[in-house]
């Protein structure tokens, strides 16, 4: 029993993911380069959508924001530097 009436194979394991694609094609053929540099990567796993006994905001996404604030300090960029962000 994980908490009832759901047990184990009612409730999917801890684990989520995301992925960012920067579409940049225009910018990566005008440097006459065949790559694209990575500039920053963002990480954080908040746990908080998995079963709590602590309530928690779900339309909230922290995890969202501390990854993504981490992956734009670490690129040297603030939001005002993107032009579209989609969550």
């Amino acid at each position: 029993m994980i908490v009832a009436p759901l047990s184990l194979f009612e409730v999917p394991s801890r684990g989520d993911g995301a992925v960012c694609l920067v579409p940049a094609g225009e910018v990566v053929r005008a440097t006459g380069r065949p790559y694209v540099r990575l500039s920053g990567r963002g990480f954080f796993h908040e746990g908080a959508h998995q079963i709590s006994e602590m309530p928690g905001d779900k339309t909230r996404l922290v995890a969202t924001g501390v990854a993504g604030a981490g992956a734009m300090g670490s690129a040297g960029i603030t939001a005002g530097d993107v032009d579209l962000a989609e969550v």
